[in-house]
């Protein structure tokens, strides 16, 4: 006798938005080797807010090779957070000088003129 899966885990992840499916393909295997215990603490921890903990309990089920990848992948969305963050910070910054800028010019017309 054989038991059919109660969902196929590709329609399931198929399902979410896009942005959380490769994060779903990535974290399946782990969560699902957890045990119902160990899975249960994750699931409330995650509700909860204290994805910290989460992530730990998560991130500790990796293999080393695992773990090296899931470092690299960090590493490279902090740097486009970096990225992402300088530009606004030129941006605003180059926005600033330049409003200054016109004051001044303005009070410089305006004392002068007069």
């Amino acid at each position: 006798m054989t038991t059919e899966p109660l969902v196929d885990l590709n329609e399931w992840i198929s399902k979410l938005p896009e942005d959380l499916q490769v994060l779903a393909q990535d974290a399946a295997p782990v969560l699902l080797n957890m045990g119902q215990d160990e899975l249960l603490e994750w699931i409330t921890h995650a509700i909860e807010g204290d994805y910290e903990i989460a992530y730990a309990g998560y991130f500790k089920r990796l293999t080393t090779e695992e773990q090296l990848a899931e470092g690299q992948r960090l590493n490279a969305r902090l740097v486009v957070a970096n990225q992402v963050n300088y530009a606004r910070r030129k941006y605003v910054q180059d926005l600033v000088k330049s409003v200054v800028t016109l004051g001044l010019l303005y009070l410089r017309a305006r004392f002068i003129g007069m």
